[in-house]
């Protein structure tokens, strides 16, 4: 979904069933980085929590568990943080060799 998206975002989309479970979620951010998305753990450790701006977040988290979602990435909780933007000019030689669909990050 986010490859085909054009222009600049932060993004996050939650799903929920008709009883109102949460069935998905999904963070994502621009291709070049214009807008910032942050995304940290709270300090109960029970939520992860996201913001525009770091300081929406910064008082219901713990510094070192609050990171900034990389420009081209999207993160959800089954996959953690996923690079979808992997263009030409911005590879070096190992992946231009020896290219991979996306890579994957994890969250821990």
């Amino acid at each position: 979904v986010c490859d085909k998206l054009v222009g600049m975002f932060g993004f996050v989309v939650v799903t929920q069933d008709s009883t109102g479970k949460r069935t998905g979620v999904l963070a994502a951010r621009d291709k070049i980085g214009i807008k910032p998305l942050y995304m940290g753990k709270t300090r109960d450790g029970r939520e992860i929590v996201f913001s525009s701006e770091l300081k929406g977040i910064s008082d219901q988290c713990d510094p070192k568990d609050i990171t900034q979602i990389p420009a081209g990435h999207y993160w959800t909780p089954e996959t953690g943080l996923v690079k979808y933007y992997n263009p030409t000019w911005d590879q070096d030689d190992d992946d231009i060799l020896n290219p991979t669909p996306t890579t994957k990050y994890t969250t821990g």
